[in-house]
């Protein structure tokens, strides 16, 4: 039986895959103002698609355990609660270990949704094997 981190990689991938525009997708912020919506990271789109609601903020801010990303948003959680830690949040609902969150969340090196896709398969495959 899989676990429930494992399912949640996997409806993480499938709403990358369905993600239409490339500006929804932005590894330097956690969430950003667009004009075309918001721009989120792999943290962003983990919260959203776990029932977040964001809050667009006054100003923006960097959260903690994340320093370089921006968000002009607040996450308010299920339970109506604003999250202090959206890093720390995400990598919990996904079930990763601190270097699986580390190496998904700080790859700066992904840049387009093809490659996030590769990135989550990957992963989704590593901890499959286990």
């Amino acid at each position: 039986m899989a676990s429930k981190g494992l399912e949640r990689l996997k409806r993480l991938r499938n709403r990358f895959a369905r993600l239409r525009h490339p500006k929804h997708f932005r590894m330097a912020q956690v969430a950003i103002k667009t004009d075309c919506g918001a721009a989120m990271c792999f943290i962003g789109h983990t919260l959203v698609a776990e029932g977040y609601k964001m809050r667009l903020r006054k100003q923006w801010q960097a959260f903690r355990g994340c320093d370089a990303a921006r968000s002009d948003y607040d996450f308010i959680s299920p339970a109506g609660r604003r999250s202090r830690e959206p890093y720390r949040a995400a990598q919990r609902l996904l079930g990763l270990s601190w270097r699986e969150a580390e190496d998904l969340f700080q790859d700066f090196r992904v840049k387009t949704i093809p490659q996030a896709i590769k990135k989550l398969d990957a992963l989704i495959a590593a901890k499959e094997q286990r």
